[in-house]
């Protein structure tokens, strides 16, 4: 601007107004460092601590503290070491005596005289250490083992002091229950694999999606696990009562379903669903609460959206339209797990291609094989594809026993009427203790008190619990 470029030339002098309360000499520390009243320009200025987190037991930690010196008269292990002090006498063997020769006393209290750092700490009596552990994680704001060791290094000492600390915070309910994890928790890979078709049928919905043709809204999703084969129905409502109606009057005509697999949708649990398919001679069945990856259809829905992104893009209502191709690539397209279309496991013949009348002219005959021989390569196909799966398996694999306590993955949502802020709730509840284990990688958890049963959840969903003795 016109006044900032002639800033220069003008003569600008600069006064300091004082403030009411002596000149404004308390300062907020994010803003500057307060003042002195004198000049001083060196930085950083050590300011003081003021307090860190309020714990209860400061009066009891005092006392014990005061009385020190009879609590380590009292040890077992620095009693011996007082009574080698004030007698003089040679140590028992070598090794004893360089132990004991770290060990004085200041001020009538036995401390300890570090070899390395030539740091003298207190000497902590072993009735003492988990008191004062504790006290300093509540007082720390329960950082980790690694901070508190660094804090209390300074001014306690007893033998093993990083293992006991570590041993005792790995412990803290309230750390286990906010506190996440660097590493996933994962259950060895084992694959759902089925020998026929119509064994297990997967189910779920696909939406709300925009309203496109005939007012549809949702995909219902049906693929059979063995063959890959699935159907794509458009409805206006995502019910029970039309998905049941669909499986069974028109799925079923393709395949018929020995077992049906969805999640917890209220649905799914409803009696309608359940009791449908029971008249039906088929039967209902659930994955594990929260893992939606335990459900097949799911890797349906991905490509669903994929394929949506791609030739919806302009008009995002347009999705009905689309649906019959899409349906057709995903039977027509050969399945890598397979090594067979899902079309060629259920017919025993490949399926058409607007090309087949060129290029089967072309290419020698090849023999075909009966529906029987695709369904053998097909098992072993995907018998191999697990191995490998299970095989390649990254991570670290955590395997929970029956009676092992856990933690169970909290499911939390933000609500303003509460004022209740998701970032802000533990990441755990429980504990629980494991009752059952109905699969390899799922378990069955209740109260360890009351007994009540939580549900069933899988590994993911899990944390192992570290009980304390106390």
């Amino acid at each position: 601007t016109p006044n900032s470029m002639d800033f220069d030339t003008r003569t600008v002098r600069l006064r300091n107004r004082v403030g009411k309360r002596k000149g404004n000499v308390v300062a907020d520390i994010l803003s500057r460092y307060p003042s002195d009243g004198e000049a001083s320009y060196e930085y950083p200025r050590e300011q003081p601590i003021v307090a860190m987190f309020e714990v209860n037991n400061t009066p009891e930690i005092l006392q014990l503290m005061s009385d020190l010196k009879q609590h380590q008269s009292d040890d077992p292990v620095l009693s011996q070491i007082i009574a080698n002090k004030q007698s003089g006498a040679a140590a028992p063997d070598a090794r004893t005596q360089r132990v004991w020769s770290q060990y004085n006393f200041t001020n009538n209290v036995l401390v300890h005289r570090s070899q390395n750092s030539n740091d003298v700490c207190l000497a902590i009596p072993e009735s003492l250490v988990i008191k004062l552990v504790d006290y300093h994680h509540q007082l720390l704001g329960h950082f980790g083992a690694t901070k508190v060791y660094n804090s209390m290094k300074r001014e306690y000492y007893w033998p093993n002091m990083y293992r006991t600390i570590k041993k005792r915070l790995r412990s803290c309910d309230l750390c286990q229950k906010t506190k996440s994890s660097n590493r996933p928790h994962q259950g060895p890979l084992t694959p759902i694999l089925y020998d026929h078709i119509g064994d297990l049928v997967c189910v779920d919905f696909y939406g709300p999606l925009p309203t496109g043709r005939l007012g549809a809204s949702y995909v219902f999703v049906v693929i059979d696990v063995f063959s890959k084969f699935l159907k794509l129905y458009p409805l206006r409502k995502a019910t029970a009562k039309i998905a049941a109606k669909r499986l069974i009057e028109d799925f079923s005509g393709y395949i018929k379903p020995k077992c049906v697999l969805s999640d917890h949708g209220t649905q799914f649990i409803s009696n309608t669903w359940q009791n449908s398919l029971r008249a039906a001679d088929i039967q209902p069945t659930l994955s594990s609460i929260r893992h939606p990856e335990s459900n097949p259809s799911e890797r349906v829905m991905r490509e669903l959206g994929r394929i949506f992104r791609a030739y919806c893009r302009e008009n995002h209502a347009s999705w009905v339209n689309h649906l019959s191709n899409i349906e057709d690539c995903l039977n027509y397209v050969p399945h890598i797990s397979t090594g067979f279309s899902p079309y060629e496991i259920l017919y025993g013949r490949t399926p058409p291609n607007p090309l087949d009348a060129v290029t089967s002219g072309l290419l020698p005959v090849r023999p075909p094989l009966t529906r029987e021989e695709i369904h053998e390569k097909a098992r072993e196909n995907l018998k191999h594809h697990a191995n490998l799966r299970q095989k390649n398996q990254k991570g670290e694999v955590t395997v929970l026993e029956i009676e092992d306590w856990v933690l169970l993955k909290n499911k939390v949502t933000s609500d303003t009427r509460t004022h209740q802020f998701a970032k802000f709730m533990p990441l755990y509840s429980g504990p629980y203790k494991i009752i059952a284990k109905p699969h390899p990688n799922t378990y069955q958890i209740a109260d360890p008190v009351t007994n009540e049963i939580k549900g069933v959840y899988n590994m993911t969903n899990l944390k192992f619990y570290h009980r304390r003795d106390d």
